[in-house]
């Protein structure tokens, strides 16, 4: 889905995120997913004070409702989602709608449970900067981890499945991070490049070898939670493998974190 005519850039932001969120909402594997982990810690929830952040259309924030938590707050930031939560929310007594950034968000009681989904493609390209900027703590935090892992993809492999590539697009997307480039790759022979958890804040910057003849890099991540793997991202339905031209044997990456978005830069070095 893509916006044609011109509009207002913080209306345009707003409407882009939206179609963003429609997607992922249609991904059943990834709602599965994050359910089953919420069900496997209900006793976490039951009577106790609980915070989705980034609640969108609010549906994990009505499961943890009907898991008996206590108190929920549904927090949103867009303006236009936070009227569809609202509504559908309104029949729970225990959910409280806030339309508000996370990072500004702080509410009265302590907060026991903190539910988020802030995770990328990249795995840090989205929001999950924002878990170290707020304004309250919580005792608990689902999930508390994730992986970045990288594919190598041979040029001829492309030649016998796309019709319109040639050798240029190399030079093309040389230091670019295309999503969906190659719509027919499977994920798979892949490297662990990044491991995080939540305890520990993640570095901003990354230098990283990937010493192996190939002629692209493929990039996905991984959920996790106390260091078991919930969703791996490739298995989903809505989530995009990133690729970009290997030329060289190391890269530097760097997020950078700027007004509830993460900015990615990215070069060969």
């Amino acid at each position: 889905m893509e916006i044609l005519n011109e509009l207002p850039e913080k209306k345009r932001r707003e409407i882009d995120d939206f179609l963003t969120f429609i997607g992922i909402y249609e991904d059943k594997i990834r709602e599965r997913a994050l359910k089953k982990l919420l069900y496997q810690n209900r006793n976490l929830i039951k009577d106790k004070i609980c915070v989705e952040a980034g609640a969108g259309l609010g549906i994990f924030s009505i499961y943890m409702a009907e898991l008996g938590a206590k108190k929920v707050y549904a927090v949103e930031e867009s303006k236009i989602m936070f009227e569809f939560l609202r509504e559908n929310v309104k029949n729970y007594r225990n959910i409280i709608p806030v339309n508000e950034k996370i990072e500004k968000f702080k509410p009265e009681e302590k907060v026991d449970l903190l539910f988020h989904e802030f995770y990328g493609s990249m795995l840090f390209d989205e929001s999950i900067f924002s878990l170290y900027k707020l304004k309250f703590k919580s005792i608990n935090i689902i999930p508390d981890g994730g992986r970045l892992w990288c594919m190598f993809l041979n040029e001829k492999d492309i030649l016998k499945k796309d019709e319109i590539y040639t050798t240029k697009w190399k030079e093309i997307f040389k230091n670019v991070l295309v999503f969906d480039l190659f719509p027919w790759v499977k994920f798979k022979n892949h490297k662990k490049i990044i491991d995080w958890n939540i305890k520990k804040k993640p570095d901003r910057e990354f230098v990283i070898e990937v010493n192996r003849k190939a002629d692209f890099l493929v990039f996905a991540s991984e959920i996790t939670h106390k260091g078991k793997s919930i969703l791996k991202t490739w298995k989903a339905k809505n989530w995009a493998l990133v690729f970009t031209p290997k030329t060289g044997n190391k890269f530097f990456i760097k997020f950078r974190y700027l007004d509830g978005y993460t900015k990615v830069n990215f070069r060969w070095i």
